[in-house]
């Protein structure tokens, strides 16, 4: 419903559109909208399957504790193990999944992920592919990251680290993980 917003909104998804009123001789702006999803309750969450990960330290779980401190880390004591690095969440229960938000390990450069893909499925058997490419993390550039695709009915989501981001690194971190849902 229009009307005029002069003080703060809770909005946890849905669309806003936003038009400036001219005074006197301004001209009128075009209207701007912007979309914001929902993010999904990760209270269900569970690990399914990890190809490494740093145990005490570095648990796959961390990324989806609301802890931006705590991160999954593959193993880096013992076993050392290379490129490509993975794990599989089940989310407890179908849902519409519009995107993914991602936050890389920001105290530290080691293990930045370079290149990445997200896979989605109903079943945790048969898998579709949302996102094949890179995460755009630098050095100096270790922020979320926003990764949008069309609405995707799923359970289960695999996130598999295909390349570090700073040559030579062969570990993979990431701090949080949530979903965009519909």
């Amino acid at each position: 419903t229009p009307f005029v917003y002069d003080k703060p909104f809770k909005l946890e998804s849905g669309t806003v559109a936003v038009t400036v009123t001219p005074d006197e001789d301004q001209i009128p702006t075009p209207t701007l909208t912007r979309t914001f999803a929902k993010e999904a309750v990760r209270t269900a969450w569970k690990v399914v399957n990890v190809s490494s990960e740093e145990p005490g330290e570095g648990n796959v779980a961390n990324i989806f504790d609301g802890n931006p401190k705590t991160y999954w880390h593959t193993d880096w004591r013992n076993v050392h193990p290379d490129y490509p690095h993975s794990f599989e969440l089940d989310f407890g229960e179908v849902q519409t999944v519009a995107g993914v938000r991602l936050l890389p390990r920001t105290d530290e450069l080691n293990g930045l992920i370079g290149k990445c893909s997200i896979e989605l499925s109903k079943d945790g058997k048969t898998w579709t592919t949302v996102f094949d490419g890179d995460t755009g993390w630098k050095a100096n550039n270790r922020k979320w990251r926003d990764i949008d695709f069309a609405p995707t009915e799923a359970r289960y989501l695999r996130l598999t680290a295909k390349a570090p981001a700073i040559k030579g690194h062969i570990w993979a971190t990431l701090s949080e993980l949530t979903l965009k849902i519909r």
